[in-house]
Order: C-alpha cells, then sequence, then structure tokens
C-alpha cells in the first residue's frame, strides 16, 4: 500500500513540474510512461526504468544486488619458484585466487667442470634444475691455450721462453690474478687488464715477494685489490703506477721496497692494509686519496724520508705505530675528522716540529690521544689550517 501511495505520489510531482516547464512539455502535454525492468547484477541493485518520449524518467521497484557467485574454475599446481592456487570466478567476470601451496623449489644438478687444454676450452662447474632447466649457476667458458708455469706448460709440457708473469684462474673462472713470476720475466713488469680474454683482477698475495731485480711495476685497469705482502722487500722498485680501479691494498703489500720514492693512492681505494709501506725509508711523498677513513697499524713506520704529509678528510682514526720511527717527518695536516690517535702512533718522531690541525683548539683537546706520543704533543698546534 506504502509502495502504490509513493508511485501516485511520485507521478503526481512529475505532472505537475512538467506542467509548470512549458519549453519542455507544453501546456498541453501529458506524460506517456514506457517501462523497463533493469535486472539486478552482483553488485549493483535492480529496478523499473520508466521513461517518457519528452526525456523525463524516473526509478521504483528496487531490488537487491544478487551478490557474486563464485565457482571453482582452475587449479595452478606450484612449480620451482612459483606458489600454486586455485581460481574462482563469477559469471560477471570478477574472479580471486585462494588455497596458495609454497613453490617446490628448483632440483639442482651439477654440470661437471671441463679442464681447458691447450688446443680445447674448457667450462667452470655449473648448476642447472632438473625440472624446469633454470640455470642456477652458469658455466663459464675456459678458453684454451698454454698455461705456463715454471718455464712450461702444465698440460703438454711445452716450454717457454717469452713468459713474464704467471697466472692464477678464479675459482669460478671469471677471472685471473697473478701469481708471481715467470722465468723468464725482465726488470720492468706490466701487469694487463687482461690474460686469455679474462680481466686480470688481482695480485695475489706474496706474489713478489723479494723480486729484487724489478725495477718498476704498471698495474693494469683491471686490478681491484693488491693482496698482502705482494711487493715485500722488492728493494729494486723505483716507480709504481696504481690505476684508479684498485680499491683495496693489503697487509704489507710494499713493505721494505727502499727503491720507491714517490707514491699516489688513487681514490678509488677505501682500504690501506697495515703496514702497507713500512720501511719504505726513501718514501718522500705520498698522496691518501679522500674515501679513507682510518690510517692502519704500522702504514709508515720506519719511513724515514718522509718530511710532511696530508691526513685526508674523512680519516677518523689512526693506527698504532703509525708514523713509528719517521725520524724525517717534519709536519703533518691532521683532520678535525680524526677522533683517536693509537699507541705509539708518532713515537720517536723526534723532528716533527708543527701540526696544522682543521678544528678548533676544543675540538683537538676532545681527541683520545694514547700513550707514547709525546712527538706529537710537543709540537707546535696550529688550529683551523
Amino acid at each position: 500500500m506504502k509502495r502504490k501511495f509513493l508511485r501516485f505520489f511520485l507521478s503526481a510531482i512529475a505532472a505537475a513540474t512538467c506542467a509548470l516547464n512549458l519549453s519542455a512539455c507544453g501546456n498541453k502535454h501529458a506524460h506517456a510512461y514506457s517501462s523497463e525492468i533493469i535486472q539486478p547484477t552482483c553488485t549493483e541493485k535492480g529496478y523499473t526504468l520508466h521513461s517518457c518520449s519528452c526525456g523525463e524518467n524516473y526509478r521504483d521497484n528496487y531490488t537487491d544486488a544478487t551478490g557474486h557467485d563464485y565457482e571453482e574454475i582452475e587449479t595452478v599446481a606450484p612449480d620451482c619458484v612459483n606458489r600454486g592456487y586455485t581460481v574462482y570466478a563469477c559469471d560477471c567476470g570478477d574472479s580471486y585466487e585462494d588455497n596458495y601451496t609454497d613453490a617446490l623449489g628448483h632440483t639442482e644438478v651439477i654440470d661437471k667442470a671441463v679442464e681447458a687444454s691447450c688446443t680445447q676450452s674448457g667450462l667452470t662447474e655449473g648448476i642447472h634444475c632438473s625440472e624446469c632447466d633454470a640455470v642456477i649457476k652458469e658455466q663459464k667458458v675456459l678458453p684454451a691455450g698454454h698455461y705456463i708455469k715454471d718455464g712450461k706448460c702444465v698440460y703438454c709440457g711445452t716450454e717457454s721462453t717469452a713468459l713474464k708473469l704467471e697466472y692464477r684462474l678464479n675459482e669460478d673462472g671469471t677471472a685471473y690474478s697473478v701469481a708471481g713470476l715467470g722465468p723468464f720475466s725482465d726488470n720492468e713488469i706490466v701487469i694487463p687488464a687482461e690474460y686469455k680474454g679474462l680481466p686480470v683482477n688481482a695480485i695475489d698475495k706474496m706474489a713478489f715477494e723479494n723480486c729484487d731485480k724489478i725495477t718498476s711495476i704498471t698495474i693494469g685497469q683491471n686490478v681491484a685489490i693488491i693482496g698482502a705482502n705482494a711487493f715485500f722487500g722488492c728493494t729494486g722498485i723505483t716507480s709504481i703506477t696504481i690505476p684508479d680501479s684498485v680499491t683495496e691494498i693489503a697487509f704489507a703489500a710494499f713493505l721494505g721496497c727502499t727503491g720507491i720514492t714517490s707514491v699516489t693512492i688513487p681514490y678509488g681505494v677505501t682500504y690501506i692494509g697495515n703496514n702497507a709501506f713500512s720501511n719504505c725509508i726513501n718514501l718522500v711523498n705520498i698522496t691518501i686519496p679522500d674515501g679513507i677513513t682510518s690510517i692502519e697499524n704500522g702504514t709508515f713506520s720506519g719511513c724515514t724520508g718522509l718530511t710532511y704529509i696530508t691526513i685526508p678528510d674523512g680519516v677518523t682514526s689512526i693506527g698504532i705505530s703509525t708514523f713509528f720511527g719517521c725520524t724525517g717527518l717534519t709536519s703533518i695536516t691532521i683532520p678535525d675528522s680524526v677522533t683517536e690517535i693509537n699507541y705509539s702512533a708518532f713515537k720517536n718522531c723526534s723532528n716533527l716540529s708543527d701540526v696544522y690541525y682543521k678544528g678548533r683548539e676544543q675540538d683537538w683537546a676532545a681527541i683520545n690521544i694514547d700513550s707514547n706520543n709525546e712527538c706529537l704533543l710537543n709540537a707546535v698546534l696550529h688550529y683551523g689550517s
């Protein structure tokens, strides 16, 4: 009853409105409505649409949306890397996934390494999945060619009369490192950027230890690491070229290289190991790049030829015995980033007379300066330099 009354009321209002709207209906127009039933959908209500030829319309007889009626339409099985799940869909096109199951994971199979020979290329060890054939660890091609050690090819025995360096293939087969001198090297050593088509990215520890006949070293552009004791005791070296690719100079790399007079460490280096330049007695000029945060233990101990050095901005720590016995050192510049100077860092620096500190007096007072650094503390301090 209420719905009929409401329908009558709305029709009366529409008729009155049309009577007033002379431009749309005219004075004598009476609405003639046609009706269309709009069925409800999963998300929208249904209703009856009443329309007049003049453009007027209204809706009534609303019915509730039916809601989705989902049915299982597909079950997707898990594979090595993807989860499994069930797909549910409604006739309207809406769908969702549910009932997930974990991925199975790869079934790994090792692809055996194949050793290279003088004439046949080889392969590094690889890994693939037996289920999906995915490559988990790629096999790298090892180039063919003689591998000379102690003057002979380890494969065929062919003697070499020209090899200057010996190389070691890395475990992953992607690069070589320099292992040492070959039997027919000369005094001037050039480490190449590549060997057998692969980069040379490191110099092994003790690679040139006590090779006192070497006078100069040029390091290739792919070398990133100079290993511990790499040039230990190479007393004949007077010149060395370190490329920007180097990021790490490890423990005692140039210890006892008494012939070196000048070293420029490239900006890519972020770490210089303990005793790296210890007892380089003729070293008079060294440039340390920004990016170094600490001067390690004994780095320049016994470098009696040093007269002046600038510690770069960003260094926070000067290690134990760093400048121990640098009797030629007369002045040093220290940045305000330094927070600690360790035990005996400046012991026996008997000629140190001037310290140029970039910070303020109160900043200097806040530095933790350990014992046996009287030579530093007795020098004249220049603040804000």
